[in-house]
Order: C-alpha cells, then sequence, then structure tokens
C-alpha cells in the first residue's frame, strides 16, 4: 500500500486541480466555458485533459445536457466536495503567509478572493 500523501500528491498535483475544485464548489453545475472564465489561465485543451482526469478520479461528474450543440455541466462528486476543507486551508496559508508575488496585477482575484489592503501588503 502507498503513501497516503504521494497519492493524494498524485492526484490533486497536476495544475489548475484545486481551482477547478474551488470553482465547482463555489458554483455547481458549471459549463466548460464558465470554468474557463473562472479559472483564466488554462488552454481549452489542458482544461479538458484536467476535467477527463478528475471525472476519471471520482472527484466531478460530466453530464451531458444536450448533443447538439453540445451543452455538457460538471458537477463535484460527494469525493470532490470532501476536498473543499484542503482548499480552504492551501488558501488560508497562502494569505497568512502572503505568498501572492508582489508583481501580480490584481485587486480582486476570483481565486483566491484577497482584498486590496493584502496586496497593498504584499507590495510594500
Amino acid at each position: 500500500m502507498g503513501c497516503g500523501l504521494h497519492e493524494v500528491n498524485t492526484l490533486l498535483g497536476k495544475k489548475w486541480t484545486f481551482l477547478i475544485l474551488q470553482e465547482l464548489y463555489h458554483h455547481p453545475q458549471s459549463s466548460f466555458n464558465q470554468l474557463k472564465k473562472a479559472v483564466k489561465k488554462p488552454t481549452n485543451k489542458i482544461l479538458s485533459i484536467r476535467l477527463r482526469q478528475m471525472e476519471h478520479e471520482g472527484l466531478l461528474q460530466r453530464t451531458v445536457l444536450q448533443q447538439h450543440p453540445l451543452k455538457v455541466e460538471y458537477l463535484l462528486t460527494e469525493k470532490g466536495g470532501e476536498l473543499n476543507g484542503l482548499v480552504v486551508a492551501m488558501k488560508t496559508w497562502g494569505a497568512k503567509h502572503q505568498v501572492t508575488p508582489s508583481s501580480c496585477p490584481e485587486t480582486n482575484c476570483n481565486s483566491c478572493q484577497r482584498s486590496e489592503e493584502k496586496r497593498m501588503i504584499v507590495n510594500i
């Protein structure tokens, strides 16, 4: 039996996974385009790959709502929803230790919800 931490890292250590989890936790039943807009940076190909991987691992459920044109929604499974505590802990740790780079131009990031005041502290 492998190390639990190693297995979790393999499962969740891929780029964009935590942002997708956070978005689906706060906005259940999101479409691909809604996720793309919220997460902002991944290409369509990378987001598609990540969503398929997360579905394969049982973290989210993909439901086809319409075939032509294709309309799909994503929803966290119970297994995926249980990761919200970990996502919150990581956000809290990041805010406490001010891990946002001073070069970050955002003042109210959807991903981290940091306030203008926090950004100013980081930039000093």
